[in-house]
């Protein structure tokens, strides 16, 4: 089977489609599917697009397209803003490299694949445009699910960059390389005409053998810049390269030479090359932003990275030691307001994790965040964090908005920002600007799981529950081992009566340990004997006796079984507790049956969003 069979089977679909409408493109694309050899291929590729673009030369630029190349038409249709960005880059490359099926010569065949996904985004962007409706058989839920969660389109201007490799002698060093790239992404993230991948996700190619094709078309970027340091005593040598990812060329490639004192200069030239290179428009104040150095003390600049690396372990000791860097950090330069905005995200999460008292934790966060704004008032991330705490745990919602807000308009490619914003919006019932959110940070840091969760939620309170089993299943497949990507897709099993699904679900769970073998076995004969019923005593039986039973999840549990007392219960823990996701009851559709109740209505007046309830 070729390797791009899936590719035609998809244009196969969208020639059924058609219907005999739009004939020129139906017949170049079924010619298309019933070739058999590659140069074929990539030239009836090629006619398809040349139906489109001469169609859209008489209908956009008012004229007939006679015997000009199809580069020049891109172009102009470009400059004249008359089709997307993103599609006008899928033109380009579907034009660059069809031209060998044209013009037979010697070509890679693994080539053709992205030429036909090329070619499959400009056909559905173009019977979006002609306002044709695409009819034809039904599609499975599976491969529905499938379909959307790949639909997100690559931006012609997007890159990632990714972890620089440590090649020192010493694998300590490796809190530098990851510095570096972390202080690059961060530079290149100011430009507004430029799509950043976020850390997290670049992070997840750490150390990982991907070649540059699956980077972009997992990520959905066009650029990939990698490189590498070495480190040694106060001598530093950086090589970088910037690749583009679809044509698998190298733009540029550079050695830099110097000491520590030079590492802001050198991050500063990696970042205009970049930017001279893609022919990015750049403002004054983004230049500024770029070139400015975070402290002239480089001792403190080194403790402060470590802080950073400790702080991406995500653990009690990691949060600990991010600390005690930081804060030596601060003893070098009292000035530095990036290491007060790292103890403000640190103790937050120590808060949050319960690994610190609530309110000590809640109060270092915010007066660390506090100093931080007071030295530099533009660090979008450390306004978002202050709003996440009012939002989350201090319930005063219009500073949380205000914070958030301010965060997104400082830096538009904040992802936490836009993800804390979303996250308000829902609990607030505002749930269009928060998918507006919530989009946006799918796109800078696609493989952060939670935000998949989040989306999942933003469609399960607006009534859309294959969309939302859709994000659930993406989260799942990220990070399998976070419980509520298999909990919210549980709840959805459960809304649409699917118990068996939500027994099947549970059962993989219980299949990444091999000691839950019995449990397997008692799931299935309780399901069996007790029915819904059972499976669900069941699960809270699991919850209450794992290592920290969540009562947010328990309250809802004792919902699905009607168990309104025992749901209430449960709330009164969560509230008191002031778990982060419990404001975000006020648009969870499955705490309708408790609305009317008074314990509920003074939960809700105890978080203030007496004024935010909707009418349900």
């Amino acid at each position: 089977m070729a390797i791009w069979s899936a590719e035609i089977k998809a244009l196969e679909r969208l020639c059924e489609s058609l219907k005999g409408q739009l004939s020129d493109l139906e017949k170049e694309l079924e010619r298309l599917i019933k070739a058999d050899d590659e140069n074929m291929i990539l030239l009836y590729s090629r006619r398809c697009l040349e139906v489109i673009i001469t169609n859209l030369c008489e209908c956009e630029l008012k004229r007939p397209r006679k015997t000009e190349p199809l580069k020049g038409i891109i172009d102009k249709l470009h400059k004249e803003e008359k089709v997307p960005s993103h599609i006008i880059s899928s033109m380009h490359g579907l034009n660059e490299m069809s031209t060998y099926g044209a013009h037979p010569k010697e070509f890679d065949p693994e080539q053709i694949k992205p030429v036909l996904v090329n070619l499959d985004i400009i056909i559905k962007w173009y019977l979006k445009y002609k306002d044709f409706q695409i009819v034809g058989k039904s599609i499975p839920e599976e491969e529905m699910i499938k379909s959307k969660q790949s639909e997100i389109l690559p931006k012609e201007k997007s890159i990632i960059v990714l972890p620089f490799e440590n090649i020192s002698s010493d694998p300590e060093q490796e809190y530098f390389s990851d510095g570096l790239t972390e202080e690059i992404i961060t530079d290149l993230s100011h430009i507004q005409d430029l799509l950043v991948i976020s850390r997290s996700s670049a992070m997840t190619y750490k150390g990982a053998r991907a070649t540059v094709k699956d980077v972009v078309n997992k990520m959905h970027v066009r650029y990939v810049l990698e490189g590498s340091i070495r480190k040694a005593g106060n001598n530093i040598r950086i090589t970088a390269q910037l690749i583009d990812g679809l044509t698998d060329t190298h733009i540029w490639a550079e050695k830099y030479n110097g000491t520590l004192d030079d590492i802001f200069e050198i991050q500063e030239k990696v970042s205009r090359t970049i930017v001279n290179s893609l022919k990015l428009k750049i403002s004054v104040e983004e230049k500024e932003l770029i070139s400015k150095s975070p402290t002239k003390n480089l001792e403190a600049y080194n403790l402060y990275l470590k802080g950073r690396f400790f702080s991406y372990f995500g653990t009690r000791e990691g949060m600990v030691k991010s600390v005690e860097f930081y804060e030596k950090a601060l003893s070098l330069d009292p000035d530095y307001a990036l290491a007060y905005a790292g103890l403000a995200d640190s103790y937050y999460v120590q808060a949050t994790f319960g690994w610190l008292p609530l309110e000590e934790g809640l109060f270092m966060a915010k007066e660390n965040a506090k100093r931080a704004l007071d030295i530099d008032i533009n660090l979008a991330e450390t306004h978002a964090v202050l709003g996440v705490i009012y939002g989350s745990c201090d319930w005063k919602y219009g500073e949380a908005r205000e914070e958030l807000s301010l965060a997104v308009k400082l830096n538009p490619k904040c992802m936490c920002a836009h993800q804390y914003y979303a996250g308000l919006l829902d609990t607030l019932g505002q749930n269009d600007e928060a998918r507006f959110h919530i989009n946006i940070a799918k796109e800078i840091d696609p493989s952060f799981f939670y935000l998949y969760i989040l989306s999942a939620q933003l469609y399960y309170n607006s009534g859309k529950l294959t969309e939302s089993l859709s994000e659930c299943l993406k989260a799942i497949e990220i990070y399998p081992d976070f419980k509520y990507g298999y909990w919210r897709a549980f709840r959805i099993y459960l809304r649409q009566n699917e118990s068996q699904k939500a027994v099947d679900l549970i059962t993989d769970v219980l299949k990444r340990n091999s000691e839950n073998a019995q449990h397997i076995e008692n799931l299935k004969e309780i399901y069996r004997t007790s029915g819904l019923t059972g499976l669900l005593k069941w699960v809270i039986g699991w919850e209450i006796n794992g290592n920290n039973p969540d009562p947010y999840l328990l309250a809802i549990w004792h919902i699905f079984m009607g168990n309104k007392k025992q749901a209430l219960r449960y709330l009164e823990e969560a509230v008191e507790k002031r778990m982060v996701a419990i404001p975000m009851i006020n648009n969870d559709p499955d705490f309708n049956i408790l609305r009317s109740d008074p314990k509920y209505r003074a939960l809700i007046e105890k978080m203030n969003l007496g004024e935010y309830v909707k009418n349900q």
